[in-house]
């Protein structure tokens, strides 16, 4: 014989608008599983909330929580059903224009309604959680107007660029590794202890700079990489901090602080015999030969060959497919009066066993593989490499002079300032090497890959 359950159903009115009307019950419907669903009219100015109890004191299992709409309408039992064979049920009346907090959390029930699920109205410690981790609990950025999910803290500093980049192949041991910011950050949390260099776990004598705007960190090598060794970069977790001392965000995980760390690997500096390059390098403007330039092989100082009265120079027994120069206008004994010619650092390629013409992989390395150097001003100082923005900066008013308009296409240059950038309309952070050549038609710059560099 199946028993029948008894159910006793109690409708509260909570808003004082609405408690002279009277809540009424015209369904219950009980299913095999013991699950009761209530129907009753309902209106679209109210929520309605369904509690069940063992008896008639307490009423505090919530089974269902919905916003209202005008004529019948149904709630039902989604708490497992009825327990020993009886239950009392109460549904709860709330105006949407005064809704209540049923889990008090701080959070009225009608803004957890709608959040999309961020918020739930029987959780009572939404109210307490910081969702954006600002300090601020959801509850109280609520009451203060704030967004609880959009952080009022200001944006964390992160890492916004490598160089060389991650797994990078044939990089030059003389390369420089500097790592990028979009945001200032603390020179002092920068020292050789927290930012450093690997080989198997072993560290590589380095010194660790900031630039002044705060925005990078170059770690330069006491002596050139070991050629063909694989380069590890590491951070010290949580070491790094912004102006304010806030950990930079170093993992990009949108948090504070953690590792930061990344590897590239250095190119093989085995010379190969019968392994050569020939070429010429000529002013940019005059189109004479430059006479008495040093072209320098990065790691190979055995290799540096002088240039002939031809401009012509010839490196021999090279590594392959790829290696560094640096071509050094500075020692130039042909130099116009009141001028001298810049450093240009390129990357060339090789074949192994053959002697061939300069080249770009391939690519003609401006009009018949001639290297063309642009004429600058003496007062343009070009002994040292910069190694600050302070020291960048305060050339901001030299200038490279070119005797026409536009320069010979082909011509490559390094724009040192800011200033100077914007001249053109091109802005790229200090201290970035980069070249740029001079076009025959359309735009009067055009960039070019990162290692080919005046400086």
């Amino acid at each position: 014989m199946r028993h029948i359950t008894i159910i006793l159903l109690y409708s509260f009115s909570l808003a004082a608008s609405l408690s002279a009307q009277v809540l009424l019950i015209d369904r219950v419907d009980l299913n095999e599983e013991g699950r009761v669903s209530i129907g009753f009219e309902a209106n679209a100015s109210s929520y309605y909330v369904l509690t069940r109890s063992q008896d008639l004191t307490s009423f505090e299992q919530v089974l269902s929580i919905q916003l209202g709409s005008d004529g019948p309408f149904e709630l039902s039992d989604m708490g497992g059903g009825l327990i020993g064979g009886r239950g009392f049920y109460r549904i709860t009346q709330a105006e949407i224009a005064n809704p209540i907090d049923l889990d008090n959390d701080g959070i009225d029930d009608l803004t957890e309604i709608n959040s999309g699920g961020k918020f739930d109205p029987l959780n009572p410690l939404d109210g307490l959680e910081d969702s954006d981790s600002d300090g601020a609990n959801n509850s109280k950025e609520l009451a203060d107007g704030t967004d609880p999910f959009v952080s009022d803290l200001p944006p964390l500093t992160s890492v916004a660029g490598i160089s060389p980049t991650l797994g990078e192949q044939l990089v030059s041991p003389n390369r420089q590794v500097r790592i990028s910011f979009d945001g200032p950050i603390n020179p002092a949390s920068v020292t050789p202890f927290n930012v450093f260099l690997l080989i198997n776990e072993n560290p590589i004598p380095s010194s660790a700079s900031v630039s002044t705007t705060g925005k990078v960190v170059t770690i330069t090598p006491i002596d050139p990489l070991p050629a063909a060794t694989l380069i590890q970069v590491g951070i010290l977790p949580d070491t790094i901090s912004d102006i304010q001392g806030t950990l930079v965000d170093m993992d990009l995980d949108g948090n504070a602080g953690g590792a930061f760390g990344y590897f590239f690997q250095t190119l093989s500096l085995d010379r190969i015999e019968n392994t050569n390059i020939f070429g010429f390098v000529k002013d940019s403007y005059s189109e004479i030969p430059i006479q008495g330039a040093t072209i320098r092989v990065d790691g190979l100082p055995a290799a540096n060959v002088v240039t002939d009265e031809n401009g012509r120079f010839e490196l021999v027994n090279l590594p392959a497919p790829e290696f560094f120069v640096h071509i050094d206008g500075g020692t130039a004994t042909n130099a116009p009066d009141g001028k001298v010619y810049p450093v240009v650092g390129k990357q060339f390629h090789s074949s192994p066993g053959q002697t061939v013409r300069l080249n770009q992989g391939g690519w003609s390395l401006i009009f018949s593989y001639h290297l063309w150097m642009p004429e600058i001003l003496l007062n343009f100082p070009i002994r040292n490499q910069p190694r600050s923005d302070s020291e960048m900066l305060a050339k901001a008013n030299s200038r490279i002079s070119f005797p026409r308009s536009p320069p010979r296409p082909g011509t490559c240059c390094r724009l040192l300032s800011l200033q100077d950038q914007r001249k053109i309309g091109m802005e790229f952070p200090l201290l970035k090497r980069v070249l740029f050549r001079f076009l025959p038609t359309g735009p009067r710059l055009q960039f070019l890959e990162e290692w080919m560099l005046l400086w």
